[in-house]
Order: C-alpha cells, then structure tokens, then sequence
C-alpha cells in the first residue's frame, strides 16, 4: 500500500455550535482542493490523499499547514493530527491529517516528529 496522507475537514459555524455538531464536514480532495461532504456528497468516498515517499516527507506536508495537535497525547496506532485551518469569526475550520499506508515503526517516528 502506498503511503499518504488523508486529509478531512470538519467547519463550525455559530447556528451547528449551538446544537454541538459540525455546519459541513468530509474529506479533501487533495490534487484539486474540493471539499467532499460526508452529508452532501457521495463522492467523497473518491478524495485522494497527498503521495509521499518517506516520513519525514509525510511530516513535511502536515506541518506546511500549521502546527499540529495529536488526537492522542500518547502515541497509539491510528493517531491523526489536527491544525486550525481557518476561524473568520463567524465559521472555523478544522482540517485533520491521517496518514495511511504506513507501518507501525513509521507511524511512532511520525508521532516524534510532529510532537518534539
């Protein structure tokens, strides 16, 4: 399996606050920017993640976007890392990073790298 690197949005407006849920939510698709709503759009099943070759070219990606929160303070198998990408007052967005295709050992150095 190829490794990448999934990338998934998740946007919080005052109204979706006030229910405490999520306005939109889905994948990106990373080649074209497209937002793939998981509530509008079966296609998001078809969002393409970005192709990296190494680890550190996978830490690489993640940190252009920001600085990047662990789901987990503790590494663990699946760990995903958020950044906030953008907060105009009146909406937010998230995005997450979710690496795929990567094994257990490359997973931990990715998790040193992103928390050092």
């Amino acid at each position: 399996m190829a490794k990448k690197i999934m990338v998934t949005y998740s946007i919080v407006t005052s109204e979706s606050a006030a229910d405490g849920d999520y306005a939109d939510n889905g994948f990106i698709d990373v080649p074209t920017g497209a937002h793939r709503s998981i509530r509008h759009d079966l296609a998001w099943k078809k969002a393409r993640g970005q192709s990296v070759r190494s680890v550190e070219q996978a830490a690489e990606f993640i940190l252009e976007h920001g600085t990047p929160e662990p789901s987990s303070s503790s590494y663990h198998h699946g760990i995903w890392y958020s950044v906030p990408y953008r907060d105009d007052g009146d909406e937010s967005e998230e995005r997450a990073f979710h690496p795929e295709g990567f094994s257990l050992s490359e997973e931990r150095r990715l998790f040193d790298l992103l928390t050092r």
